[in-house]
């Protein structure tokens, strides 16, 4: 209906204009035109028309004639939020979850891709089914390989690599499709990428008008992101105005917004400097975790280099709104302006990366140069790469705060306008609904009258997500709805005037935080604590929606799964490094495996068969090199102590020499084999790609200094999980009292003692900064199941347990055979982070009359590989069998044994364990056992308990998930993990751990507060429903005081 209603006054509009003469009239009314501007990185209040003292003439007389949103909502960064608008889809469902990338992660899905895939359909996809001619100038920014020609579009002038590139440089702008003269071809003196992208919006839209079809152009500036760059007489008229400082201006736009009416001062109140996000500190400027600095609080020559680089980013804004009003003068000369819908937005807030001084040169470098007196005009002139810096990208995004890479509000808000006389209504008003960038696609549509095609070429697309904003445009109301939003660790979910959001890399501890936007929309006010089941149930929404649109972020235990490529990568701040390889190559050249930048790092490498270690701190690289050539198969070993540099190849005697001294923090750049994939480590050109096959490499790191803090251990506060009587047990049943992590349950019942033991995994949750890794094997005692006593740590062949065990052991499997209790443990020859890496199971043994002192090592099982964890034994007659977890996609596998020591595998479970459509993805902690004449095999999917049934122990067959829905008692509001069950006079009783602050999805552990890994063993009992297993975990137990 809405459509309908203005193409009729898109009708009216043009009999007004028609010749009274005209002989006929088309009896359906012209399509509109279709006009969308992107500005990059440009802040929520940069505009004139919203609040700044940028002068943007231009687009503010469009805003004055049309709408203006204050609550329009972006992807967090440049090409999620372009996939989004082209696609009318989140991010994830159109491949470009977080970024662009040639090296997609196997891991993490099709959301992941780093391109457009091919479930969705583009806006000029769309707009061609209906005979739209369809144009594109400047970024694209959603891959090359699925580019501007490739996705629909008739024509192309800009760029289809990278983020940026210097706005001086026509080398990097290209026409397309292939063959194409460029029309517009400055000298290379005059040539600014913004202008010319200005001018071949206007030949494009000549082009569009010669083709006698309706239109569509996409304007996709790069400015005014970095680098800042603007020839210096038009930055020249802005300085003056930026020697005033970010205080001044920040409160002169929040007055200025609301004397426009954009804010009602009495629901929006102007939020204090940002922080800083924690980084290097280099990077930051020295003001990692900190607050920007007040202007005044800096001296004279640095407030006048960042005046400058204020400036030019001024004069960016401004040829932005300049290539507008030619824009709009072109299509009032042509006739075309009162039937051209013109969006005009941005793609994320205001860029602070990644101090208040901005930096220079290579974005992750750490350089900041301090210009002054006639030097500071060269600021932003050809061949520069600077930022403008954390502080004026907080002036950007007032009254908001954080920034792009952020789902606060300063990170996901942008201006959109929308102007179109014959098509909406009353002109110069405000819309306050709430509005996302993927309901650009709808809009449009909506608009043209044009049906979303549901499959093109044969292949079916996914369906918008986004609705149209032309109700609104119109003076109607939205449909309420959940609008997600989610960004590399960044997450948020708005639902009405309530919104959940998750911060990242901030200084102190990270949980969700509530806010009321009605009341709150600059989110001062966090009001989690306030309503902690409207916080609950949004979250949990928001977990919900994750997995809907293809978010993948949590890293369980022992996945191979990266939530990024640094995790994946040895913690060597401040640790010896310990490295092992083997080669084979013909004149061995490049790089074997490097970790770390031009800042920080090391590197393993060749060059002419010599084999060399480089190290590099603060940008210089201490070298160590072979004294003769190699070829063929090498084995290399290599260290670095705080005192020296030791490499050896093919076992000869070692080259050795001083050491610049341990890497003091921990590198951005991942570890790479064979390659070093970004700013080079050693002292040579990246990415030195090695000519030959790294065949084998194992990194290992010795412990941290001692001076380090990371080792430190918390003080948590779990006094709102005092124990409850439910019955005759309490829950939570147990915390491990020296460390707070106890998890992995699994109880047994000693025939020797009489008693049921629990071992478990005591994790080390309240390390400041360290991972749970080096934690020791727990034991429980209880003779009735109802009190507990902590009876220590297990011994290793007499390595005495204790809280600081060097070694990591986690998730026991246990059984009694005879007069002996058998532990299959999971294990890592490693005290430190990460938790990831593959590990192997041991296989211990004690006599049952020293079940906790008493364990030596028998073997490492043959199971299959790689990195098998989490076995569950039963004991089947004379035989025994074995189920766990397999990595890289193995699943849930079984093996048997005559005597626990030789074991035949039989690979992944047959049955529905397995299954592609069991209805959930990850999973682990398989525990079998038999409960009223079945066998039953329960595994954690970190959403509830998946539940498998068997009578013979072989196949299994699925029933619904039991502990779906969160407990009553303390600490048992979450979810239920790790299950193990006792089976005790025909009833069952099943044991889990529960963390309680565990944010949903999950950083990796080193990454988490002391408050957000403590966990809690629980306890429940199972019933028999109808053939099914179910469980009350909020129900009373009550036991016989006896066995």
């Amino acid at each position: 209906m809405t459509r309908i209603i203005l193409a009729a006054l898109a009708m009216l509009v043009a009999l007004h204009h028609a010749d009274a003469t005209a002989p006929s009239l088309t009896t359906d009314p012209k399509p509109p035109n279709v006009i969308v501007i992107l500005a990059d990185d440009l802040g929520y209040s940069d505009l004139g028309c919203y609040g700044s003292e940028i002068p943007t003439p231009h687009i503010d007389a469009l805003a004055g004639d049309g709408v203006r949103f204050t609550q329009m909502y972006n992807s967090a960064r440049c090409c999620p939020s372009r996939a989004s608008l082209m696609t009318g889809l989140y991010p994830s469902q159109a491949g470009i979850g977080d970024f662009t990338t040639n090296k997609p992660s196997p891991t993490r899905g099709p959301g992941y891709i780093g391109r457009l895939n091919d479930r969705c359909v583009t806006l000029a996809e769309a707009l061609k089914t209906a005979g739209y001619g369809c144009y594109y100038v400047g970024k694209w920014h959603m891959h090359e390989a699925t580019g501007p020609i490739a996705r629909g579009f008739d024509e192309f002038y800009g760029y289809t690599r990278g983020h940026s590139h210097d706005q001086y440089d026509a080398d990097y702008y290209i026409r397309l499709p292939e063959g194409r003269d460029k029309e517009i071809d400055p000298p290379a003196e005059q040539f600014y990428a913004t202008d010319v992208f200005n001018r071949y919006a206007i030949e494009f839209l000549r082009q569009g008008q010669q083709s006698g079809r309706p239109y569509f152009l996409f304007l996709g500036h790069s400015s005014p992101h970095f680098p800042v760059q603007a020839p210096a007489e038009r930055a020249d008229a802005f300085e003056a105005v930026y020697r005033q400082g970010w205080d001044v201006l920040r409160q002169q736009r929040f007055e200025k917004m609301k004397s426009i009416g954009l804010i009602d001062g009495d629901h929006w109140q102007m939020s204090p400097r940002s922080i800083v996000p924690v980084d290097r500190d280099d990077i930051a400027n020295g003001y990692s975790g900190q607050p920007n600095p007040a202007w005044d609080s800096l001296p004279s020559d640095r407030q006048a280099d960042l005046a400058r680089r204020m400036a030019v980013f001024a004069a960016m804004v401004s040829g932005v709104d300049q290539g507008v009003g030619q824009i709009v003068e072109h299509l009032k000369q042509t006739g075309d302006f009162d039937n051209t819908l013109i969006l005009f937005l941005s793609d994320n807030g205001a860029c602070y990366e990644w101090g208040p001084f901005g930096f220079d040169g290579t974005s992750r470098k750490g350089t900041t140069t301090l210009r002054t007196g006639d030097d500071l005009r060269e600021i932003g002139q050809p061949g520069t790469h600077q930022s403008y810096g954390s502080a004026w990208a907080n002036l950007g995004n007032t009254p908001f705060r954080l920034y792009k890479h952020f789902t606060h509000e300063g990170g996901i808000s942008t201006p959109l306008i929308a102007h179109w006389p014959a098509g909406i209504g009353k002109p110069d008003r405000w819309i306050r609904q709430p509005a996302h960038v993927m309901d650009i696609l709808p809009t449009l549509l909506d608009a043209t009258g044009v049906q979303y095609p549901n499959t093109i070429n044969g292949k079916r697309r996914l369906p918008p997500e986004g609705t149209s904003l032309l109700p609104a445009m119109t003076g109607e109301s939205l449909p309420e709805r959940t609008i997600g939003f989610d960004h590399q660790g960044a997450h948020a979910i708005r639902q009405g005037s309530w919104k959940a959001v998750w911060s990242k890399r901030m200084p102190d501890e990270i949980q969700w935080e509530l806010y009321d936007l009605s009341s709150d929309r600059c989110e001062m006010n966090d009001v989690a604590s306030q309503y902690p089941d409207k916080l609950r149930t949004m979250t949990e929404d928001w977990t919900a929606w994750a997995r809907r649109v293809g978010v993948i972020w949590d890293t369980p235990k022992g996945s191979e799964t990266q939530s990024d490529p640094a995790d994946a990568s040895p913690s060597i701040a401040g640790r010896p490094i310990y490295i092992q390889a083997v080669i084979d190559a013909n004149s061995p050249r490049g790089v074997v495996l490097a970790q770390g930048g031009n800042q920080y790092g090391y590197a393993l490498h060749f060059d002419d068969g010599i084999a060399m270690l480089d190290v590099r701190l603060k940008g210089q690289v201490t070298r160590l090199k072979s004294s003769h050539r190699v070829s063929g198969t090498v084995k290399l070993s290599a260290s670095l102590t705080a005192d020296q540099m030791t490499l050896t190849v093919n076992d000869q005697p070692a080259t050795s020499g001083s050491s610049p001294g341990l890497i003091p923090i921990q590198p951005v750049d991942a570890l790479s084999i064979g390659f070093d994939e970004r700013t080079s480590a050693g002292d040579y050109a990246a990415p030195n790609k090695f000519n030959g096959t790294v065949v084998s490499h194992k990194i290992t790191t010795g412990e941290r200094k001692p001076d380090d803090e990371s080792d430190n251990h918390a003080k948590v506060d779990t006094s709102k999980f005092t124990p409850k009587r439910f019955g005759d047990v309490s829950k939570p049943m147990f915390v491990d009292p020296n460390y707070h992590g106890s998890c992995d349950p699994e109880i047994v019942f000693n025939p020797s003692s009489q008693e049921w033991l629990i071992y478990y995994t005591a994790r080390r949750a309240t390390r400041q900064q360290a991972s749970y890794v080096g934690t020791p094997i727990g034991v429980l005692a209880s003779k009735d199941l109802k009190h507990w006593t902590f009876r220590g740590y297990c011994t290793f062949d007499g390595r005495k347990g204790q809280p600081d065990n060097p070694d990591t052991h986690w998730a026991p499997g246990i059984i009694v055979d005879g007069n002996q209790i058998h532990m299959f443990a999971t294990y890592k020859a490693s005290a430190m982070p990460p938790w990831g890496g593959d590990g192997v199971i041991r296989h211990y043994v004690a006599p049952l009359s020293d079940p906790i002192d008493g364990w030596k090592l028998v073997g490492v099982p043959n199971f299959h590989q790689p990195d098998p964890i989490d076995v569950s034994l039963l004991k089947m007659g004379d035989r025994f069998h074995a189920y766990y977890r397999v990595g890289k996609g193995g699943g849930i596998q079984w093996a048997t044994s005559e005597d626990l020591q030789h074991w035949q595998n039989h690979g992944p479970c047959p049955g529905d364990v397995n299954a592609d459509d069991r209805g959930f993805g990850y999973q682990e902690a398989p525990y079998v056992f038999r409960f009223a004449d079945r066998f039953w095999m329960l595994t954690d999917p970190h959403d509830g308990l998946a539940v498998f049934h068997s009578d013979d122990a072989i196949t299994w067959h699925q029933q619904e998930r039991i502990l779906l829905k969160p407990g009553f008692g303390p600490a048992d509001g979450t979810r239920a993990r790790h299950p193990s069950v006792a089976v005790r006079d025909g009833r069952a009783f099943i044991f889990y751990h529960t963390e309680p602050n565990r944010p949903y999805p999950t950083p990796p552990a080193e990454k988490r507060t002391p408050t957000q890994k403590i966990s809690f063993l629980q306890i429940a009992e199972l019933q028999i429903n109808d053939g099914r297993l179910t469980c009350d975990r909020n129900a009373d137990i009550r036991l016989q005081t006896e066995r």
